[in-house]
């Protein structure tokens, strides 16, 4: 065992398991149990116990954790038994040197009782570099046989009076590391006990060396130590001139010793490290050395050659000086490159110069030098590489280039590239080459008001004749990218204000012809003309398309004359709806009315209707609104309550009566529901539809469902969408209510699913209309809402966690993004499942004589509702749920209403009438069923029983109440079960509240770690 060391411990652990190891020894953790002989035993404490035990002798440990078989170093413990016995060592040791009696320790401060073998390693260096090893003053014959005795514990002959023994001697760390990379290389000489040094393997060893004993010897048999340094040896250069001529004076290059394939030179003992060119170009210059002299002289006709090439190189070598004698014989001027241009005979011509001072070279004919000058080699050859770039034709005389084409690319890339590298001189020839004038195009824009959608658009270009104009289109189909002016001059057509013009043919699909003779482009909401008009100076706007796109993006400055029957009815936002709708449908866009439930979209819609009757009657195309099925009576009511001068047909009934009632004329508005239009979808398809209004455009929010696929055929020129949550679950939703009232104004899903929300509200925005209680109801009463935490009765509480914990072993034990997908029904079954135990176990648990502690709260409520003579809505996802909550109303002899998806339409809209008169006080609503198409103004409380996955349909439900023509403060209550998922579900709603409000108003989707946190306890 050698001496313990940190490097050494580094070494057979490596770092991790070294830091790891400190921190166990800096907490206590490790406990030698016994050192007896040269075994050690010892206890390290982590999270379990682990045994480890040390051979000193050999340097042998092992341990009791499990050490991957992937892991060759030493593991963390064994690491940290190592460290402490070190540390204890230097403890002991210390102990030891100052103890007055100078007592031995039990254990050597190096934990080795046997010899250190003191290895000396020699290099040699004869054309490939040698390396001998001698231990004891004797030369080991066998160095990879001697490290196979060391590493296999074996005794080895060094001589006849002396042996390696193991057991009585060891080797420094340093010297073992040697050993350990000579073995690896396996490189050796077959006949004597010295290894050949490759090169490469010398890059591995040669760090090595100067951590042991080791020298270099010389062919001479002179030794030095081994000593590595970085720094050049002190080489000089001087150039100097007498009477006898040009000399050059080379300073400590004789002495030194070059081993170029090694990158080294020995110098006065010391390597340094060279790269290989500039160790070959002194071995070269030691050749050139006489044996008495350390001076080249140099003739006259060279010295300019040979200051600029060779004195340059020797800079790399070591310091260069001149004498003063020298310094007046040699100006150095620095380098000026001159390119002149000229234009010759429908040619472009160019002559190179480089000039020093007073003399001008043609660095492309023959230099005769007559003078001492240095000349700049480099930056001549940078230059003329420069020039090679072009594709000049070379003459004796200069260059020129071949023809049009490459002339206008060389003035108009060419010549910015070489500005940098030498100045250029043109005459007024090549200066008027390019066409110098700013020849803008221009596009003038306005609105076709004849043409409703149209836009006009007609070209000139800023004083150029119309022949030209013709020939610049045509160059620009062509793809070319100038064209030759009547002057002779090269007109630019890579221009940004050409290119715009490209691009605005191309997406027009327009040719020269048609802008020529001035053009009319219809515009829709997918047009890539809205935005390119607006981001180019291309385009000069005629007044009449400033108004376009303020009325696009203010709808508020639009005034559409009121229709005579609602004049003092609508509000001033509903006045700017009905304007918005006038407009978007005078230029046959079609749009999407996303105000806040409760401020009268249907009637918003309904002042349109009446004011397009004219035209309705003059085209017979009727106007069609589709509808839920809740909701078909109550747009019959509201327009016979409003417009009772529109004949108003409900397209209902069998399969008979409503072919029939669609083949008979007459009507001005036809409604439908959208379980009819699935079913009558190619009845419609031959019918012309005026305008079309989809409300609760939600219904069909999935492109993929058959509702979808229907409202797609309905032949309109204006559709318009309904809905006061447009986004209930994803921004695809958003997408599908779009490709059905606009197709392609956000292009196909794929490309709409990579686009950022900000991207795509830039695209929708225009064609959205969203208005907010708070911000246009100034007198609506505020709408107060309370969240009431309710703990779960002891039986009730059983139920829920022995229930959660089936699930989370049977259903969601192996939950990621791939099994949602997979499961997401019987996930939903199980979620579900948890919510009706929070609302009342009887729910689904057969048998279940016991209570709901949410139902016993409720009851409360009810209670001090009635008291308090408030008018209440109770909603719950559970129609079950609202059957027993109105037994126990009965129980007490409370009237009340009940709607749920089974209640017909026309009853629907019966019960609201009677309750908002103020029949009963007490309205049990299904929370799907009743979400839409319900005015309730007559309650001033609503409790959501049970919470819903989306809290667009809570609003939904809250708003039956809280909406236009409410006098009272409505107050909602919200119940939920504590510790339950329930209170997940809400805490979830309440961070995702904020998402996507670039875009509308707010998407609520479930993640996979969403489902995780409702699963926590």
């Amino acid at each position: 065992m050698y001496r313990l060391t940190d490097r050494m411990i580094k070494d057979r652990c490596g770092d991790q398991s070294y830091k790891k190891g400190q921190e166990y020894v800096r907490r206590n953790r490790v406990h030698i149990l016994s050192k007896r002989d040269e075994h050690v035993s010892a206890t390290v404490k982590g999270d379990e116990d682990f045994s480890v035990t040390i051979n000193l002798s050999d340097d042998r440990a092992s341990c009791s954790c499990p050490k991957l078989a992937s892991f060759k170093k030493e593991c963390q413990h064994i690491a940290a038994v190592w460290l402490a016995l070190k540390d204890e060592a230097a403890a002991d040791g210390l102990i030891a040197l100052f103890n007055e009696e100078k007592s031995v320790p039990t254990v050597k401060a190096h934990f080795e009782t046997r010899d250190v073998l003191h290895l000396h390693w020699l290099l040699r260096y004869e054309e490939t570099m040698y390396l001998y090893l001698i231990i004891e003053g004797r030369e080991i014959l066998d160095i990879h046989g001697f490290t196979e005795a060391v590493k296999e514990g074996k005794r080895y002959r060094i001589s006849n009076d002396f042996d390696y023994l193991p057991s009585s001697h060891c080797l420094q760390l340093e010297d073992m590391q040697l050993l350990d990379c000579l073995e690896h290389s396996r490189e050796g000489h077959p006949d004597t006990g010295s290894l050949i040094i490759s090169p490469s393997a010398w890059r591995g060893i040669q760090p090595l060396l100067t951590y042991v004993k080791a020298s270099f010897e010389y062919p001479t048999g002179e030794r030095t130590g081994f000593t590595v340094s970085k720094d050049m040896p002190d080489i000089g250069f001087h150039f100097d001139h007498t009477e006898q001529g040009f000399t050059l004076h080379i300073k400590g290059v004789r002495d030194l010793q070059v081993i170029p394939p090694y990158e080294l030179v020995m110098d006065d003992g010391i390597f340094r490290t060279l790269s290989a060119p500039n160790g070959r170009k002194l071995i070269e210059m030691k050749k050139l050395l006489t044996s008495s002299s350390d001076v080249i002289r140099i003739p006259h006709t060279q010295i300019n050659l040979f200051v600029e090439k060779v004195a340059v190189g020797l800079k790399d070598l070591g310091e260069v000086t001149f004498s003063e004698t020298m310094m007046t014989l040699i100006t150095h001027t620095p380098l000026e490159a001159k390119l002149y241009l000229d234009r010759v005979g429908n040619r472009l011509l160019a002559g190179l110069e480089f000039q020093y001072g007073h003399l001008s070279i043609n660095p492309l004919a023959p230099v005769q030098d007559d003078g001492q000058f240095l000349r700049d080699r480099v930056q001549e050859q940078l230059i003329l590489e420069k020039i090679d770039q072009i594709p000049f034709t070379r003459t004796e005389e200069g260059l020129y280039l071949q023809n049009e084409e490459l002339e206008f690319d060389f003035l108009t890339y060419g010549v910015n590239d070489l500005k940098g590298y030498m100045n250029i001189f043109a005459t007024t020839a090549v200066r008027n080459r390019l066409y110098k004038r700013k020849a803008l195009p221009r596009l003038r824009v306005k609105v076709n008001k004849e043409r409703g959608n149209w836009l006009h658009f007609s070209f000139d270009m800023n004083g150029i004749p119309q022949k030209q104009i013709e020939g610049i289109l045509q160059a620009l189909e062509e793809k070319r990218t100038y064209y030759p002016m009547g002057d002779g001059s090269l007109l630019s057509l890579k221009t940004k204000e050409i290119r715009d013009m490209e691009k605005f043919l191309h997406t027009v699909e327009a040719d020269r012809h048609d802008l020529l003779n001035g053009m009319g482009v219809a515009v829709s909401p997918t047009s890539e003309l809205l935005d390119l008009v607006e981001d180019s100076d291309l385009y000069h706007l005629d007044e009449s398309y400033a108004e376009f796109i303020k009325g696009i993006h203010h709808p508020e400055t639009l005034h559409y004359p009121v229709p005579q029957e609602l004049k003092g009815v609508l509000m001033p936002y509903q006045e700017t709806g009905y304007s918005w709708l006038k407009y978007l449908a005078s230029f046959r866009f079609g749009g999407l009315l996303a105000d806040d439930m409760g401020l009268g979209k249907t009637l918003q819609a309904i002042a349109y209707i009446l004011s397009e009757k004219a035209e309705i009657n003059d085209s017979e195309d009727p106007i069609l609104v589709v509808c839920p099925s809740s909701v078909v009576h109550n747009w019959q009511r509201e327009l016979e309550k409003f417009a009772p001068v529109l004949r108003v047909r409900v397209i209902e009934g069998t399969s008979t009566k409503r072919k029939n009632l669609m083949l008979d004329t007459g009507a001005d508005v036809w409604i439908t529901s959208y379980p009819l239009i699935r079913m009558d979808y190619r009845q419609y398809e031959n019918v012309k539809f005026h305008t079309v209004f989809l409300d609760e455009a939600q219904a069909f929010k999935n492109p993929y469902t058959q509702t979808s696929r229907a409202v797609k055929k309905i032949r309109s020129k204006r559709i318009f969408a309904m809905t006061g949550t447009p986004i209930e679950n994803t921004l695809e939703e958003l997408w599908s209510i779009f490709h059905v009232i606009s197709p392609g104004v956000l292009g196909g899903i794929t490309d709409f699913s990579h686009l950022q929300p900000k991207e795509a509200s830039r695209k929708v925005r225009p064609f959205i209309l969203r208005r907010v209680k708070k911000d246009v109801l100034t007198q609506l009463p505020e709408k107060h809402e309370s969240v009431e935490m309710i703990d779960l009765l002891p039986e009730q509480k059983a139920l829920y966690a022995s229930y959660l914990a089936k699930l989370k072993h049977d259903e969601w034990k192996h939950l990621d993004r791939h099994t949602l997908d997979k499961n997401r029904i019987k996930i939903l079954a199980g979620l579900t499942r948890l919510r009706q135990l929070c609302c009342h176990p009887a729910l689904f648990v057969e048998g279940y004589r016991g209570g709901s502690a949410k139902l016993l709260h409720l009851l409360a409520l009810i209670k001090d509702a009635k008291s308090e003579g408030r008018r209440v809505l109770i909603f719950s996802q559970f129609t079950s749920m609202l059957k027993i909550i109105g037994g126990e109303l009965l129980k007490q002899g409370t009237p009340y209403f009940y709607l749920s998806g089974e209640t017909d339409s026309l009853e629907r809209v019966d019960l609201c009438r009677r309750f908002n008169e103020g029949e009963r006080d007490f309205f049990l609503i299904s929370l799907k069923a009743g979400g839409t198409g319900l005015n309730l103004q007559g309650a001033d409380t609503v409790i959501l029983y049970d919470t819903w996955w989306n809290p667009a349909v809570e609003n939904q439900a809250t708003d039956r109440a809280h909406r236009m023509g409410q006098t009272k403060e409505v107050q909602v209550i919200k119940l939920l079960s504590k510790g339950t998922i329930e209170a997940k579900m809400n805490e979830l709603q309440l961070k995702k509240k904020a998402l996507y409000h670039e875009v509308i108003d707010q998407d609520y989707h479930w993640s996979v770690e969403d489902l995780k946190i409702l699963m926590e306890e």
